[in-house]
C-alpha cells in the first residue's frame, strides 16, 4: 500500500554518489570557458523540470505569480514540473503540496513523493554514524537539530536562535519540534538531515569522513541579527543528492529519464548536483558565482521574475 504524508515510515537504503568537480567562481552571467553549449529548447523532447525552492520559486514562501502561471502554462503544454529541495516534508507548507505538482523530491533526495503526496522512496541516515556525527558537534560546542521526515528534534542552542528568529521576523515556525532531550531511541533510524550552528568556525572534516555532505549557508538565523555571527550549515548522505533525485523519481513513476529533457534550476551550492547532471542547468540571477558558471542559462532573480523568464527561454510555455 502507498503511504501518505501522515503515514510514511522511512527506510534505509543507499547508492553511489556520482563524482563531481569541484565548481570555481566566475564573474556574473559569464558561463565556464569549459562548458558545451546547449540548445536552450528541444522540439524533439518533453521536459521534465526540476525546481529548488528558496531563493528560486520562492522567498519565504511567497511566490512570484508569473512564476506560478509559467508552471500552469509549461504543464499544459506536456511538460512536467517537480520540486526538488532540501526541505524535509514537515518544511513543505499546505499549499505547495495542493498544486499537486508532478512529484516533491525532499531532504535532498532523501524523501519522495509523487503529485498527491504519497511517499514512494524514503532513505534515512545511518544510525550509527549520525550518533558519532552527533558527540562530533556536541565536542565543538555547536548548536544542532536532528530532523526526520515529520518531526526535528532541537538542541537548546539551536531552539533559542530559532525562536528569536521567527520572532523577529513576524513569522509562525510551522514545522512540527521537539527538544532533543524527548527524542524517543526509534527517532534516530529515521533521521534525514542534520541541521548546525556554532559561534565560531571548526573544521568540517570529520563530518565527510562519517559519509556527510556539508552545505555552508549564509547566515541570519541568529539573536544578534547580523549576517556573520553564526557559523551555520545542513549536513546530508553523502550517497543521496538532487542529482539522484531527479532519475530517481522518474523511475518511481514508471518513467524513462531518457525520454525527457531534464531541466534544473537553483541558486545555491547544494543545486550544483543537478544542474551539472540536467540536460539544461538554469542559475537563478540571485544564485551564487559557482551556481552561474556550472548554469547552460542565467536567468534574472526570483524578484525579477526570473523563473518565468527561464521558462520562455527554454520553450516550456509553448505547446507542440
Amino acid at each position: 500500500m502507498e503511504k501518505t504524508r501522515s503515514e510514511m515510515k522511512p527506510a534505509a537504503e543507499t547508492g553511489a554518489r556520482p563524482d563531481r568537480e569541484e565548481k570555481h567562481d566566475v564573474s556574473l552571467h559569464e558561463p565556464s570557458e569549459n562548458k558545451e553549449t546547449v540548445r536552450l529548447t528541444d522540439p524533439d523532447r518533453k521536459s521534465a523540470v526540476f525546481l529548488d525552492l528558496d531563493g528560486t520559486l520562492w522567498n519565504r514562501e511567497q511566490v512570484p505569480t508569473s512564476a506560478w502561471q509559467a508552471i500552469e502554462k509549461a504543464r499544459k503544454a506536456g511538460h512536467l514540473v517537480f520540486v526538488n529541495t532540501g526541505r524535509t516534508p514537515d518544511a513543505i507548507p499546505d499549499f505547495l503540496w495542493q498544486k499537486h505538482l508532478d512529484g516533491y523530491c525532499l531532504s535532498t533526495g532523501m524523501s519522495l513523493f509523487d503529485e498527491n503526496g504519497k511517499q514512494i522512496a524514503s532513505y534515512v541516515m545511518d544510525p550509527e554514524q549520525a550518533g558519532l556525527l552527533t558527540a562530533w558537534l556536541l565536542e565543538n560546542h555547536s548548536g544542532f537539530a536532528l530532523e526526520t521526515d515529520h518531526m526535528a528534534y532541537d538542541d537548546p542552542k539551536y531552539a533559542f536562535r530559532r525562536a528569536v528568529f521567527f520572532e523577529k521576523d513576524g513569522r509562525k515556525d510551522f514545522m512540527h519540534r521537539m527538544r532533543i532531550s524527548d527524542m524517543p531511541e526509534e527517532a534516530w533510524s529515521h533521521l534525514v538531515k542534520i541541521i548546525f550552528d556554532s559561534e565560531r568556525a571548526f573544521d568540517l572534516g570529520r563530518a565527510k569522513s562519517l559519509g556527510f555532505d556539508v552545505l555552508l549557508y549564509r547566515n541570519s538565523f541568529n539573536a544578534e541579527g547580523t549576517n556573520s555571527g553564526i557559523f551555520r550549515g545542513e549536513l546530508t548522505d553523502l550517497h543521496r543528492d538532487k542529482a539522484k533525485a531527479m532519475r530517481d523519481i522518474l523511475h518511481a513513476q514508471g518513467r524513462d529519464p531518457k525520454e525527457w529533457r531534464l531541466v534544473a534550476a537553483g541558486d545555491s551550492s547544494n543545486d550544483l548536483p543537478m544542474l551539472e547532471a540536467a540536460d539544461v542547468g538554469v542559475a537563478m540571477g540571485n544564485g551564487s558565482a559557482a551556481v552561474k558558471a556550472a548554469a547552460d542559462l542565467v536567468t534574472d532573480s526570483l524578484e525579477e521574475d526570473g523563473l518565468a523568464h527561464a521558462f520562455e527561454r527554454l520553450g516550456l510555455l509553448e505547446e507542440q
